[in-house]
């Protein structure tokens, strides 16, 4: 993710924030440490694929949430 914010911290800003609290956030990163994957869960992801990633298996992810 480009510029001054990574996925974790954004996520965490999204999910904090009243206005965007429940949106869906799914990380895709290429990040796949056990420690990683916990800290994007702990910012707020509803959802974390590491890279590479199955589009099978994103798709999944996305209708989880969409239906």
């Amino acid at each position: 993710m480009p510029g001054k914010l990574n996925g974790v911290e954004a996520t965490k800003i999204l999910k904090n924030s009243p206005t965007t609290k429940s949106i869906t956030i799914i990380l895709l990163t290429a990040k796949g440490q056990k420690i990683d994957i916990e800290e994007g869960r702990k910012a707020g992801a509803d959802a974390y694929i590491v890279k590479p990633f199955s589009l099978a298996v994103l798709r999944e992810r996305i209708h989880e949430f969409i239906g």
